[in-house]
């Protein structure tokens, strides 16, 4: 299952993204399946993940949410300045915990070339707290 999801990132990252260094993905939402795509790109996997889940010592980033408020982390060595940053997760809904990822990651120094996700429920409007940055679904549906 992670093998025709990655091969469709590897085009997107061959035609539009060059030299990305990081793979980077927030939460625990299938880790399994980010490093993969990291090595098959050739690049370095960096967790985002809730408090409490990251040993070592980590940035973080606190944000609203529609429903209250959370806080994202990274460890302190995962990105820094000059790191081209591509965000991997599988899904992108409302975009609150995406555009955080986004927010912190260049809190660090890294600056986000671009997204993908497995799909995207594009009638929840994540795109738009995207900012500039291109976004890729495999899957992309109108109606939430």
């Amino acid at each position: 299952k992670v093998r025709p999801n990655a091969e469709r990132v590897i085009v997107w990252y061959d035609d539009v993204i060059v030299r990305e260094k990081r793979v980077q993905q927030h939460d625990e939402l299938q880790l399994s399946q980010k490093a993969p795509l990291a090595l098959a790109l050739g690049v370095s996997f960096v967790p985002i993940r809730k408090p409490g889940k990251l040993p070592f010592d980590r940035h973080s980033y606190d944000y609203d949410l529609e429903y209250g408020s959370d806080r994202l982390e990274i460890h302190v060595d995962g990105v820094g300045e000059g790191d081209l940053v591509l965000v991997v997760d599988d899904l992108l809904a409302t975009g609150g915990t995406v555009g955080a990822c986004i927010e912190l990651l260049q809190k660090c120094g890294a600056t986000v070339v671009g997204s993908a996700f497995v799909i995207e429920l594009a009638g929840l409007g994540g795109v738009e707290k995207m900012g500039s940055c291109p976004v890729y679904s495999v899957l992309r549906y109108e109606e939430a």
